[in-house]
């Protein structure tokens, strides 16, 4: 693995990690799952296409791309990835068929869905799908563990595209212009869908009238045998993971009965992922040059564990530019705690201060988001079993000036780990770790901080978190 392969590498294993780690650390002690409803809710569903801007515009607070969230980022997005490679499909773009509206209404109110998946343990609804929307109850939502939100999103995502059988051949390309740039269909745009053409038949028989080109839009809801052919294809996708191609899901697709006339047309390109939780490059500079100010100042570590906490004062050291082969310099800092009696540091760390990161979103018991930026580390050298480490990240603290999102620091947070098992396959290390067992400060979960505000929630997130190791 040459040098600019090995940097992508460290850099993506992390990012994903971090956020497995700290979503597994909420969702242990109370693990939700989650399961579709099999029908929608028969009521008529009248939406046309014309109403989906101003159902955007009415929750324009609440609309988000999934391609955003924490958990299509550690499960899915390496998979979309892949698939748009091998084709021409903008398979990530077709989110922007529906709007995915997370909170801003309660979801028991809404009628006329076409599909809905419930928490199980609870037996609330988690999403309701109509014809141009996706409901998102997001308290209940936060309750499901990491893979199952990612199964939810990809589940609700096929289907959107099967709930494309239920348009007419204009509506289906006024919708595709609308969400996917450039998209031509014009030409195509007249045919009508098997369902639409039944329907259309059994009107004119009641009215003893001809049945013209004119098709009815038929609006449907998703059946338990609907159901079965959004799941065939959900398995096929969770199979084959990031080795699913174009041709695969194509075919798949079609075999399943999918409406397929998208897929004929000249599709645009999608709209850029604008996502709020990765970090711009002045967010960033700005943020380490707060780190940086941390040198000489006294200020409290808390061991999360022991229920302990002492004063201790925080040294910064900041490299000159440090090249990375293939890549633009990043330097180094090195941050270190000492309690004021003690002879050596409680806590020594390295890590990388890089652009363009993905800050993790994590929430507690009571609702309250935390959001933390994953320090990357420069990895260990020869990993060998119990050999021990930590997983660093800067608690942030959220603020908007005149428009402009800044990020602060609120604290820093250290987990350790301790290798389990060691695998060299082709002369490349990967490790497993868990989180390491103490019974002194040094090796306890660390939380500096000013003051005692952050201690109750970052105890329950981190309470059986298990830090990624990091070889690499």
């Amino acid at each position: 693995m040459d040098s600019t392969r090995k940097y992508w590498h460290l850099t993506t294993a992390l990012m994903v990690s971090a956020s497995l780690v700290l979503s597994a650390c909420q969702e242990t002690s109370r693990k939700a799952s989650v399961r579709a409803a099999g029908k929608g809710s028969g009521a008529p569903v009248t939406e046309s296409v014309s109403s989906k801007a101003e159902v955007a515009k009415k929750y324009s607070k609440n609309i988000k791309d999934p391609r955003t969230l924490t958990a299509y980022n550690a499960h899915l997005s390496e998979i979309f990835k892949a698939l748009e490679k091998s084709g021409q499909v903008p398979w990530s773009g077709l989110f922007s068929l529906k709007n995915w509206i997370f909170g801003g209404a309660d979801i028991k109110m809404i009628t006329g869905f076409i599909a809905e998946e419930y928490e199980v343990r609870h037996q609330q609804a988690v999403v309701r799908q109509t014809q141009f929307e996706v409901f998102v109850d997001d308290k209940a939502f936060s309750t499901v563990a990491s893979e199952e939100q990612a199964k939810l999103i990809l589940r609700q995502y096929l289907i959107s595209l099967y709930s494309l059988r239920s348009l007419s051949g204009q509506e289906l390309c006024t919708l595709a212009k609308q969400s996917l740039t450039s998209t031509e269909c014009q030409a195509i745009a007249e045919t009508p869908t098997p369902e639409q053409a039944a329907a259309a038949r059994v009107e004119a028989s009641k009215s003893k009238i001809k049945v013209t080109k004119t098709v009815p839009s038929v609006n449907r809801k998703i059946e338990r045998a609907d159901e079965n052919r959004v799941d065939r294809v959900l398995a096929l996708v969770m199979q084959k993971g990031t080795q699913l191609t174009e041709a695969d899901l194509l075919k798949e697709l079609t075999d399943a009965g999918f409406d397929m006339r998208l897929f004929s047309f000249k599709l645009g390109k999608a709209s850029e992922v604008s996502n709020p939780l990765k970090m711009t490059d002045a967010q960033t500079e700005s943020l380490f040059k707060e780190v940086v100010q941390l040198h000489g100042k006294e200020t409290t570590c808390f061991s999360l564990r022991l229920d302990g906490n002492s004063k201790c004062q925080v040294s910064v050291e900041r490299s000159d530019l440090f090249k990375v082969p293939g890549h633009a310099g990043y330097r180094l800092i090195s941050l270190a705690a000492k309690e004021a009696e003690a002879e050596s540091a409680l806590l020594t760390e390295v890590f990388y201060e890089l652009n363009g990161q993905d800050i993790v979103e994590v929430m507690d018991s009571k609702n309250e988001k935390l959001q933390l930026l994953p320090l990357m580390s420069k990895g260990l050298e020869k990993p060998e079993v119990g050999t021990k480490y930590r997983l660093n990240y800067l608690v942030l603290k959220k603020s908007e000036t005149e428009g402009k999102t800044n990020f602060g620091i609120s604290g820093v947070l250290s987990i350790p780990g301790v290798i389990k098992k060691v695998t060299v396959v082709d002369g490349k290390a990967t490790c497993e770790g868990a989180l390491a067992e103490g019974k002194d400060k040094a090796q306890d979960i660390i939380l500096i901080a000013l003051d005692d505000k952050l201690v109750s929630s970052l105890k329950e997130v981190t309470a059986k978190s298990q830090p990624t190791a990091p070889c690499w």
